[in-house]
């Protein structure tokens, strides 16, 4: 189980397509050819909660195998895996996953004896467009994933919507940092609140009343990182992440306890092997590798 949540985390942190993560590129990035594949390490850190909301956290340890893949249908990165339907400099539309933590109701207090929280998987269509930048400074991208949820057990959770703003290629920081910063929010079905906020008759106390969560926005969040590129082979990063329940949906569940939710990962990636072919040189959308 602690191996489970350790790649759970992993993925929900540095992983998963959320209105959060990416990396930064400059014009050379653009245009340069990076290998088609590489292998190595990914390891650190991650404080994260149980879930948005909760007042209990997962502090976890991780050593991972890290795999990067850059074909022109199918791409393995940071980011997770994807599949490209159509990239160019300025747009592009995909096919991703993002994966949701699992939450054990009996490590939980304010779910103790609900019915767990089983591992998601998120898949959809994402649309991502350029609104400001040429790669040769800062850029800012729109991003807008829908997805349809299920759990590992079976069960269906409804769909989200979750659109952002990406500012990358933040550059000329002391130590030769860059950075990046995200704004977005997560709007999701009734089926999927529920999951995570709703509270059944049968589940509920006099601490704990019933809930009924509405379709709506599930949570608002920022993100900052922060890190630097030693050479081909070494990278280190550090996220931020803050989200906020106030003025959303579920913001009234008796299962939300702080309104306010902070994340922190420190990731240090290394990858010796790589393959002689390389990247097709087709036009697409610059993509988070500049830290890889």
């Amino acid at each position: 189980m602690k191996i489970l949540m350790t790649i759970c985390c992993l993925v929900f942190f540095i992983a998963t397509p959320s209105p959060s993560m990416a990396g930064e590129t400059t014009l050379a990035d653009e245009t340069a050819k990076l290998p088609l594949w590489q292998v190595g390490l990914v390891l650190g850190g991650l404080s994260v909660p149980h879930y948005t909301g909760s007042n209990q956290r997962y502090n976890l340890p991780f050593v991972l195998p890290a795999f990067i893949y850059r074909g022109d249908r199918l791409r393995a990165t940071r980011e997770g895996v994807r599949g490209i339907f159509f990239s160019s400099k300025n747009f592009a539309l995909d096919l991703g996953l993002a994966i949701g933590l699992p939450v054990d109701s009996k490590r939980n207090d304010a779910r103790k004896d609900m019915t767990d929280i089983p591992l998601t998987v998120e898949i959809g269509p994402r649309i991502v467009t350029r609104l400001y930048g040429d790669g040769s400074g800062i850029d800012i991208f729109a991003r807008i994933p829908w997805r349809v949820v299920g759990g590992i057990d079976g069960s269906a959770a409804g769909w989200t919507l979750e659109p952002g703003i990406l500012i990358t290629n933040i550059k000329n920081l002391p130590w030769d940092l860059n950075a990046f910063a995200s704004l977005g929010l997560k709007y999701g079905s009734a089926e999927y609140n529920n999951l995570f906020y709703g509270v059944e008759d049968r589940d509920s106390t006099s601490l704990r009343p019933a809930y009924r969560a509405k379709r709506g926005i599930s949570w608002y969040s920022f993100v900052f990182s922060t890190g630097r590129k030693f050479n081909s082979k070494f990278s280190t990063r550090l996220y931020l992440q803050w989200r906020t329940l106030s003025g959303s949906e579920v913001a009234d569940s008796p299962l939300v306890i702080n309104q306010n939710n902070y994340g922190v990962s420190l990731v240090f990636t290394w990858l010796p092997w790589k393959s002689k072919a390389t990247e097709s040189g087709i036009d697409r959308l610059p993509e988070p590798e500049g830290d890889i």
